[in-house]
């Protein structure tokens, strides 16, 4: 074997071996976060007591826009306390317009299972799904009233008295969104009653890197086969664009790797 061909192969290699380390590194950082986070203030709960008239229930929740795109990989109901929940609750996630896109429901009990974390919040993991940056979106959550003092329902914290309440910066909370029944699509709108925010969140997760794919669709394909075509033989910034093999040109080495990755799809 010539020398330079025994370096050519070590340095493709090299860059296969770089690509997927810097792959898994990207993974290893790819953690989910709060949606919403605060300080809590001055001692102040609310829940959702039974008033003359009024149904089983309220649904309390939140609208924000998408900043960027990310995933929600776990919806959340306040569990202030920690001490598990008086009554059932479910958790949704839905369009703005409407559409319901998850949901968890969560028996009474002192163990719900889920995972407590900040402010109280119990997270309860649900299939990942995709969210559009542009796009607007609302978290709500089911709380059943009650009519007797001494059986007393659940409580959230109010988020009127928050201190420095920070949203994820993938997020931009828009407003309060609630509804007089019970486990329903919130379509009442307030601005004045900021407490109802704190009742339910969920966890943000970055979009997982999809290799091959040079169009954002998640599966490579002719679409990307022409993007990839465009920047054939050309210089880029090292491991961007089609440079999947790093050597900050996009060369035949980076052609094989796209090839072995033709027609896949990423979850």
């Amino acid at each position: 074997m010539e020398s330079g061909q025994f370096w050519r192969r070590t340095t493709v290699a090299s860059g296969v071996a770089l690509l997927v380390w810097g792959w898994c590194a990207a993974n290893a950082r790819a953690q989910s976060e709060p949606a919403f986070s605060y300080t809590q203030g001055a001692g102040c709960y609310v829940g959702s007591p039974l008033a003359p008239g009024a149904g089983p229930g309220y649904t309390h929740g939140w609208e924000f826009v998408a900043n960027s795109r990310f995933r929600v990989d776990a919806l959340a109901i306040a569990d202030t306390f920690a001490a598990g929940f008086n009554q059932p609750h479910t958790a949704y996630l839905w369009t703005a317009s409407g559409t319901l896109l998850r949901s968890v429901s969560v028996a009474a009990g002192p163990n719900p299972g889920g995972t407590l974390g900040a402010n109280d919040y119990r997270y309860f993991d649900i299939d990942p799904i995709e969210l559009q940056a542009g796009q607007s979106y609302i978290v709500s959550v089911g709380w059943p009233s009650i009519a007797d003092v001494f059986q007393p329902g659940d409580f959230f914290y109010c988020a009127n008295n928050a201190i420095n309440p920070t949203f994820d910066p993938r997020i931009t909370f828009t407003q309060v969104r609630f509804s007089g029944v019970l486990n329903v699509f919130p379509n009442q709108v307030t601005s004045a009653n900021l407490n109802l925010l704190a009742a339910c969140s969920f966890r943000v997760a970055p979009v997982p890197p999809c290799a091959g794919d040079l169009n954002g669709d998640r599966a490579v394909t002719t679409a990307d086969l022409t993007v990839f075509l465009g920047q054939f033989g050309t210089g880029v910034p090292l491991g961007t664009g089609a440079d999947f093999v790093p050597t900050g040109l996009v060369d035949t080495a980076d052609l094989a790797f796209f090839l072995g990755r033709f027609g896949t799809a990423c979850p």
